[in-house]
């Protein structure tokens, strides 16, 4: 609770009574630090990885490392804050989810966090990861090709060419790809693409290619009511229909209030 509500003095008792403290999990399995890149609480990202430097390599059953949790929830400067600490681990700068299996480049992308795409691709350990494959088989670059044409498209693919970054010459189709991430796994525990990341990367490409749709419908509704408040003086002038004193005196009620 300290740590998510940024409130670092009691962070500092807590840690000098225990350091130990900010290991622990709760029943999400996160731990301290977990919420205090959430909310963005900088000062005690600092303190709490100085006083156990292993905290920002744990890893959530899902396979979510903390730098994962800085991309989704658009945390740059705590990104920035773990990544020099990391400087030195590159696998786990490269790290993928068990989900998807995407790298922080791959989420980066996918969620169109511009700032955070051109931040990651002037690290040298993460630049060089640009290539690795997510479960679908797609480089960073290529999950773009997957995702609503936008301005913030425009603009990841730029960065990611201006850094060096071109298609894989050697994927042609979806299943040699997906044959080489399997392979890296146990023979004896095979691992499949994730269906529930399939269906959950169609809904999310469906949902969003209506919104010209859901837009169009928005500025009709806000053009009918721009009408109607335009021309209702017209069709019904203050004063030129009589009006009872009942009516009246409800209306003078119902303004009182307003």
């Amino acid at each position: 609770m300290a740590s998510a509500e940024g409130h670092i003095e009691i962070v500092q008792i807590l840690l000098r009574a225990n350091n130990n403290a900010c290991l622990i999990r709760d029943k999400d399995e996160r731990i301290p630090l977990h919420y205090a890149v959430m909310r963005g609480r900088i000062d005690v990202v600092r303190e709490l990885i100085t006083a156990q430097p292993d905290s920002s390599q744990i890893v959530l059953d899902g396979g979510e490392t903390v730098l994962h949790i800085c991309v989704k929830y658009n945390q740059i400067e705590a990104l920035k804050l773990l990544v020099e600490s990391l400087s030195d681990e590159g696998d786990f700068l490269n790290s993928k989810d068990h989900d998807g299996g995407n790298t922080i480049l791959h989420l980066a992308v996918m969620l169109k966090q511009t700032k955070i795409v051109k931040y990651l691709l002037s690290v040298s350990k993460v630049k060089d990861g640009a290539y690795s494959l997510n479960r679908m088989g797609f480089t960073a670059l290529e999950v773009l090709d997957h995702c609503p044409e936008d301005l913030k498209n425009v603009t990841i693919r730029k960065n990611l060419l201006d850094a060096g970054i071109e298609r894989a010459r050697n994927q042609t189709n979806l299943q040699p790809q997906l044959a080489v991430v399997i392979g890296h796994h146990d023979p004896a525990k095979p691992v499949q693409p994730s269906k529930n990341w399939w269906l959950k990367w169609i809904e999310y490409l469906s949902y969003q290619g209506d919104w010209l749709g859901e837009m169009r419908g928005a500025l009709m509704v806000v053009a009918t009511v721009i009408t109607t408040i335009t021309f209702q003086p017209i069709v019904n002038p203050p004063g030129g229909v009589s009006q009872t004193n009942e009516t009246l005196s409800i209306e003078s009620y119902g303004n009182s209030y307003i």
